[in-house]
């Protein structure tokens, strides 16, 4: 079996953690110590370092981890050799090597590992996870740059922007300059796509298309509410709506209810709006729940996490991530 995150132990340890945490799984201290024994065993053996299965992954959900208390580990010692791994990755490989996707996972990596409060931090190894945050950036804006078409309607293309300005909007609190003037040119380009999409018959989207617009939608109106931009938070919040309705109006057999599920579930950590719930609850008995993968990713283990959270709605904050990895392949 694989220990990655996608569909391997990391993240049915991150689906278990979490039910734990929301009171819907009895979870005793032997388990979680055979998940990470499991991890640290096989670490050496791991030669991805990508986010899906990789390392990438692995030490981007541990740390996510720690910070939400779901897991109580040093993350600095637990992760150091990861960190020098990426580190090296990053300082002298080639980024069209890469995805944009998985630059910007990459990033939210560092970016996570950057903001870590252990015990007895080395101060010089968070300098290294911040210039590496940055050199990824750069790393991401070389690709787009030298992209002949950055607007497209291509699907993995609108997912990228989503989860890019998502990752924007949690960094922008640095106060860089750089960042601000990526930030605001971002937002531009995905209002003007989303203008775009608002202007024309909708219809002429296949559903998955229709799905990777309304996750766009939705993660500018979340990315700035984050960063308090009111208005364009309302001009978000119209384009989802509009979108939403759309796919309602579709065909049952072109529908797949549990991306419905991960959308209407980004937009209720926004709105907390009981018809949203109530939406949420529907598909959920319509999703074939035993048919699934026993995954994380787009598995057992994210329904099994949106059904905990939707009978414990208080603890619905700060969960964008796990929800938008769904989203984008």
């Amino acid at each position: 079996m694989s220990i990655g995150l996608y569909t391997g132990i990391m993240g049915r340890l991150l689906s278990s953690l979490f039910e734990f945490k929301l009171g819907e799984k009895r979870f005793l201290k032997v388990e979680v110590n055979t998940f990470i024994e499991s991890l640290t065993n096989q670490f050496g053996t791991i030669e991805d370092i990508y986010f899906k299965e990789g390392i990438t992954g692995i030490g981007w959900a541990l740390e996510w981890s720690v910070q939400h208390q779901l897991l109580k580990i040093n993350s600095d010692e637990f992760l150091a050799d990861i960190d020098d791994i990426l580190y090296k990755d990053t300082v002298y490989s080639f980024p069209h090597k890469i995805s944009k996707q998985e630059l910007v996972w990459r990033a939210n990596y560092f970016y996570w590992r950057g903001i870590s409060k252990n015990k007895h931090q080395n101060r010089y190894r968070h300098l290294c996870h911040r210039e590496c945050l940055f050199l990824v950036l750069e790393d991401i804006e070389h690709i787009r740059n030298n992209t002949d078409t950055i607007i497209t309607d291509n699907i993995n293309d609108v997912l990228f922007l989503a989860s890019y300005f998502w990752l924007l909007a949690k960094i922008f609190m640095l106060k860089d300059q750089v960042i601000e003037t990526l930030f605001y040119k971002l937002k531009e380009e995905i209002t003007y796509k989303l203008e775009t999409v608002a202007k024309i018959n909708t219809e002429e989207y296949d559903t998955k298309h229709l799905y990777a617009l309304i996750a766009l939608a939705e993660m500018f109106t979340i990315s700035s509410r984050y960063t308090r931009f009111t208005y364009w938070e309302q001009q978000g919040k119209t384009y989802t709506d509009k979108l939403l309705g759309k796919v309602n109006k579709g065909k049952p057999i072109d529908r797949d209810y549990l991306i419905e599920l991960v959308l209407y579930m980004l937009l209720y950590t926004y709105t907390k709006e009981k018809k949203l719930k109530d939406i949420m609850n529907n598909l959920l008995s319509n999703i074939p729940y035993n048919k699934l993968p026993n995954t994380f990713y787009r598995g057992k283990g994210v329904v099994d996490i949106i059904g905990s959270l939707l009978k414990s709605p208080t603890h619905i904050h700060d969960i964008e991530d796990l929800l938008l990895l769904q989203i984008t392949n």
